[in-house]
């Protein structure tokens, strides 16, 4: 290779690697999942025990998305086993729902607005 194509080589690399950050970053700012995602169960127990939880649904992948009181966007939690989240927090739910403090059950979850 001569010096001029090696330069012209080094060239498009660089400016395809800045054209892959620059994709990179733009998917994960407008990406859908501007929900914040909860990667420890121990912070949803934590979320309902503080009564800041004011609405969930659970959706048919075993996503838990919580609208939590006076954040913007909702948390989601993947659920490994439904049955535990019950045996959990179905006792403590219950009883904020018959004190009058819910949170209550809703059928679709706020999404963030692009």
């Amino acid at each position: 290779m001569n010096k001029r194509s090696h330069s012209n080589l080094k060239a498009i690399l660089i400016y395809a690697l800045i054209i892959g950050v620059i994709v990179f970053v733009v998917s994960r700012l407008f990406s859908t999942s501007q929900q914040d995602e909860i990667e420890n169960y121990s912070e949803v127990i934590e979320l309902f025990t503080a009564e800041k939880v004011e609405s969930f649904v659970i959706d048919g992948n075993n996503n838990l998305i919580m609208k939590i009181r006076d954040e913007k966007f909702d948390k989601i939690y993947v659920l490994k086993d439904i049955d535990y989240f019950r045996e959990d927090l179905g006792e403590l739910i219950e009883e904020q729902r018959a004190a009058g403090r819910s949170p209550n059950t809703i059928t679709s979850p706020r999404r963030p607005s692009p």
